[in-house]
């Protein structure tokens, strides 16, 4: 159990967990990574140094990769209307018209940047770091 509660406690320092929805007029900001366990409403911001977790539909602003850069990685259940960054890498885009590739059960997307651009991926379940 100590271990348990030094890895949990260490967990914390570097994974900020928000619960439930980033909503309108609301900024959730991180220092290194960020778990967000709802949506990413729009008029929300999710902003954060590493990599950005969202369980739900990313609907506004997503930032990631503040302070690592390009290696960040945003992995979420969907994308709408999207103004997204990974590192300096900054795209507005949706993915309403790739719906069908991603709309299979427990599936999620994982965006990294390639050839300078941001990547959209069926989520492998590797993060290919």
């Amino acid at each position: 159990r100590k271990k348990d509660a030094f890895f949990f406690e260490k967990t914390r320092d570097y994974l900020k967990i928000h619960d439930g929805n980033v909503a309108n007029g609301q900024k959730v900001i991180s220092s290194y990574g960020l778990l967000v366990t709802g949506d990413i409403e729009p008029g929300g911001t999710a902003e954060c140094g590493g990599s950005l977790i969202v369980l739900g539909t990313i609907a506004r602003k997503a930032y990631a990769g503040r302070d690592i850069g390009k290696s960040a990685r945003v992995l979420t259940s969907g994308i709408q209307e999207a103004d997204m960054s990974i590192g300096s890498v900054r795209e507005n885009f949706s993915v309403r018209n790739k719906a069908r590739l991603f709309a299979k059960d427990n599936q999620m997307i994982m965006v990294t940047v390639e050839d300078g651009h941001l990547s959209p991926e069926k989520f492998t379940g590797s993060l290919n770091v």
